[in-house]
């Protein structure tokens, strides 16, 4: 799916600047970065989703850096005494999504349905806390692999909506790191809103985490290269979205996360720090070659010492310098 960009996709504005360009995800993939001056989001162009792309990484994932921890997150969630504390301090966006729903009180008479659960550990993360929650993802090998791995957790292959065709609709729905990759993230926060319904007791909300864009940053791009992912957010455009779609947005702190892991690295918040792309032509793992890889690793490990030690000399982050956004949307009819 490709869509042509005439206004800011998040807030509408026309005022939108190119900020340079980088090759994409695949090989000789080029695309443009384009900076809203008005919510700050940035966004590639053109706006488009392969899938042939997805498939590659998830059939190579053990390769694909940043990819492969994935797969071994479903062993270590089994074997975990406590799976919620290790996933609290596995990554921020779960530290985030777990404080938030530990707020909650803990029955089974309200639904949770996690969109993009893709393996499962999330859900079945959330069930250990005694909760109800449903994995939803359109991945028929994700489900699969879920349903074979977390055996006491529902698990639902198809859409949102299509789960709510079939089934009641959920009061709490979560999504880490999906809306990131979406052509219309505005139109998905819409989706989530309208697929809730309230329960007695529990206000009904979407929590949400993407990468943070800081609006004073310097970098072009962080986290993944076109077209995996096409947006990076600032708390100013999710503000803008909940406007559009007329509910209320609240953002988790994520202050306490970053106090007890003081050189916690999700992206490098350097200029001129980019990914390489990890595909060539054909979607086959993309070797730079030994010399290439070893100035790479030099230069990785030189970057994450001299980051580790400005963490801990520096002032810990604040919630408005944090990696990621968890952000809690409420719809329209939760105030009622």
């Amino acid at each position: 799916m490709r869509k042509e960009i005439k206004s800011c996709p998040i807030c509408g504005d026309h005022s939108n600047h190119a900020k340079g360009k980088v090759e994409g995800f695949v090989k000789n993939l080029f695309f443009d970065i384009v900076e809203c001056l008005a919510c700050k989001c940035s966004f590639a162009s053109p706006l488009e989703v392969n899938p042939q792309i997805y498939n590659a990484i998830y059939k190579q994932a053990n390769r694909i850096p940043g990819y492969s921890r994935y797969s071994s997150l479903p062993v270590k969630i089994l074997d975990a005494k406590s799976p919620a504390v290790l996933m609290e301090n596995l990554e921020d966006c779960y530290y985030g999504i777990l404080r938030e729903l530990k707020k909650l009180p803990k029955n089974k008479d309200f639904t949770i349905v996690e969109v993009g659960c893709g393996l499962g550990y999330l859900t079945h993360t959330i069930n250990s806390l005694g909760y109800r929650c449903i994995g939803v993802d359109i991945s028929k090998a994700s489900i699969a692999h879920a349903k074979k791995t977390f055996r006491s957790s529902e698990f639902f292959c198809g859409t949102i909506e299509e789960f709510i065709q079939d089934n009641d609709k959920p009061t709490i729905i979560v999504s880490t790191e999906v809306i990131e990759h979406l052509v219309d993230p505005a139109a998905f926060i819409k989706l989530l809103l309208t697929s809730l319904k309230k329960s007695s007791g529990v206000k009904p909300r979407a929590i949400i985490s993407t990468p943070h864009k800081h609006e004073n940053t310097k970098s072009l791009w962080e986290g993944d290269l076109p077209p995996i992912h096409l947006f990076w957010f600032t708390k100013e455009s999710f503000r803008r979205m909940a406007l559009v779609n007329n509910s209320t947005v609240q953002f988790v702190d994520l202050s306490k996360f970053y106090e007890e892991h003081p050189t916690y690295i999700k992206y490098p918040n350097i200029p001129g720090i980019i990914n390489r792309p990890f595909l060539d032509k054909n979607y086959q793992y993309y070797d730079e070659g030994a010399i290439k890889n070893i100035f790479r690793t030099i230069g990785n490990f030189s970057f994450k010492r001299k980051v580790s030690k400005y963490l801990k000399e520096k002032a810990l982050r604040s919630n408005e310098t944090s990696h990621s956004i968890c952000a809690v949307f409420y719809p329209s009819f939760a105030k009622k």
